[in-house]
């Protein structure tokens, strides 16, 4: 008996085809890399892509400051924000009580 999985393409055409047509639906994908390695822009890619097709989608960081973001995305910003697409930023710091 065969098992498929219905996919959710990723946007990046050689991706998609090593993946069998993009990510397994449903499922959380954790990417992680070494800095420079592409995550961010690999993150945005990604959600710009859900984006045109009218999905929704949340970028989480906790490291990453929101100029490095703008910066990643580049010029797609204006078209994605065409889309609906609004960006929030939300900051808190944590401390230890002493």
């Amino acid at each position: 008996m065969a098992f498929f999985l219905d996919r959710v393409p990723t946007g990046i055409k050689g991706l998609d085809e090593l993946l069998g047509g993009g990510f397994p639906d449903g499922r959380c994908i954790l990417i992680v890399g070494s800095p420079g390695s592409g995550k961010t822009t690999f993150a945005l890619q990604y959600l710009y892509h859900g984006a045109m097709l009218g999905e929704t989608g949340l970028y989480v960081t906790l490291d990453e400051h929101p100029d490095h973001v703008k910066r990643a995305f580049g010029s797609q910003l204006p078209r994605a924000r065409s889309t609906g697409w609004r960006r929030r930023e939300s900051c808190c710091s944590l401390t230890q009580a002493v």
